[in-house]
């Protein structure tokens, strides 16, 4: 998405309406945004325990649930 905002140059978009400018705001924030939240998806599945199970109709094959 970073590269996308500074590919499209949305931060120095001038001349946009009061709207525009909330929604090139919005745009430019984003990326940081994405990146918490993954960065915080990662932490939280790096605390949990792995579950392994056996399938029965994959011959008996272990699957991570």
């Amino acid at each position: 998405m970073e590269h996308l905002v500074v590919r499209w140059d949305v931060a120095n978009r001038s001349g946009l309406s009061g709207e525009a400018a909330a929604a090139q705001e919005y745009v430019v924030k984003l990326p940081d945004r994405i990146r918490k939240l993954a960065e915080r998806a990662s932490a939280r599945k790096a605390k949990t325990k792995v579950v392994h199970s056996p399938f029965s109709w994959i011959f008996d094959r272990k699957v991570e649930l």
